[in-house]
């Protein structure tokens, strides 16, 4: 039974109607160039410092292998020789720090978070370590706790620009982006020709009516390789003015520069999915797939596909899959609990759009999903909190939207 105030129509359109645009991941090899230069910063302090810190001679030695070694590309052989050096001094900080960096280049992210807190909690001084908790964070996907790490890393030091620049690219993947932009704003003000900073400078002022995003986007013009990202940005302002056919020239455009544009299919399948051509869309974001399978985005919108199609066992495996990706990003885990609602695991569900509720509590179609599980299981003081709520949110996104078209 549904809540008054939500016709059995109004929740259907809502349940039909395409997902927001997804958030832009920044390009991969900026985050693989901090990466290094992070790390290196840590072999340069502590392979001189050591001597003096740690007292055990042969972990000093170990862990200068291992420097050499990560220098030299030789991954396995540097992990190994920073597990020595531990072993012999498991209180060296910077042999776990340098760990944590190994392991974030051979993929293997939970154990390098595991090393970077734990050389945190040896030596809280080490911010460098801090940083790459952060990109270790983000490269698995766990966005908040990116956010978290960056904002830690910037506080610690607010003249680390790097700090600040990846706090700024988190925060708009999570879609935070007012939050985003005074943190953009100061990077590309410090480096005015980075093409990743300033188009992510551009979808937060875009995804925020910011009509700023223009001019950011001729600088991207005129900035070395940002030619494509300024057609792939266009795209992105045209997608959001609901000119999609316009949207889809200025893709196939940026596409005819280069192959290697961060989620241009997904923004190709949503421009698709817009003009109602939802074969096309699925097409675009299994090509999305096909080029990284780690494409939280992607994963959605064929989620949401599937669930329109009552494909409901492919819907959820790939919801399942953007949580895993994304954590706790409203979208993915409220989709997800829309789908184990539809099949009838009424208790998963509702522990997944508390999730999607708490990260985005003033969303009123989570809060009335929220509220159908609730009742379903019992609780009608808890269902009648969240239809309450969801009631009066949609009655204020009514009042906004007469007030935008010019009414009362």
């Amino acid at each position: 039974m549904l809540e008054r105030g939500f016709t059995k129509t109004e929740e259907t359109r809502r349940a039909r109607r395409p997902l927001v645009q997804p958030l832009f991941v920044p390009l991969r090899p900026l985050r693989d160039f901090v990466i290094c230069r992070v790390a290196t910063l840590v072999f340069l302090v502590h392979a001189i410092a050591a001597q003096t810190i740690v007292q055990n001679p042969s972990a000093v030695v170990l862990f200068r292998d291992g420097v050499a070694a990560q220098q030299q590309g030789a991954l396995e052989r540097a992990a190994d020789a920073y597990r020595r050096a531990i072993e012999a001094e498991p209180r060296y900080a910077e042999a776990h720090a340098n760990l944590g960096a190994v392991l974030v280049r051979l993929g293997q992210y939970e154990e390098a978070v595991a090393c970077y807190e734990r050389a945190l909690r040896i030596n809280p001084q080490l911010n460098a370590a801090r940083l790459n908790l952060g990109l270790a964070h983000y490269r698995a996907g766990a966005l908040g706790a990116a956010v978290e790490a960056f904002r830690a890393a910037y506080a610690a030091d607010p003249s680390l620009l790097q700090a600040r620049q990846l706090l700024g690219l988190a925060l708009v993947e999570t879609g935070r982006h007012a939050e985003a932009i005074p943190h953009l704003e100061a990077a590309a003000q410090a480096a005015p020709d980075e093409p990743a900073v300033l188009f992510a400078l551009g979808r937060a002022y875009a995804r925020s009516g910011d009509r700023r995003a223009d001019a950011v986007a001729e600088r991207l013009a005129h900035t070395r390789e940002g030619l494509p990202l300024w057609h792939q940005l266009r795209g992105f302002a045209l997608q959001q003015e609901n000119r999609h056919e316009q949207a889809l020239a200025a893709f196939e455009a940026a596409s005819a520069l280069t192959d290697n544009l961060p989620r241009l299919f997904v923004n190709v399948g949503v421009s698709r999915l817009a003009l109602g051509d939802h074969t096309g869309a699925r097409r675009a974001f299994e090509i999305a797939l096909a080029r990284s399978e780690r494409d939280a985005a992607a994963h959605v919108y064929l989620a949401w596909l599937d669930e329109q199609d009552d494909r409901l066992p492919d819907a959820r495996r790939h919801a399942e899959r953007a949580v895993t990706l994304e954590g706790d990003v409203a979208e993915s885990r409220g989709l997800l609990g829309r789908i184990l609602l539809k099949e009838g695991s009424t208790a998963a569900a509702a522990g997944h759009l508390e999730r999607a509720v708490s990260a985005e509590p003033q969303n009123a179609s989570w809060r009335f999903l929220l509220g159908q599980a609730y009742q379903r299981l019992g609780n009608a003081a808890a269902a009648d909190r969240e239809f309450a709520e969801a009631r009066r949110l949609k009655e204020e996104e009514v009042l906004r939207e007469r007030r935008r078209k010019g009414g009362s």
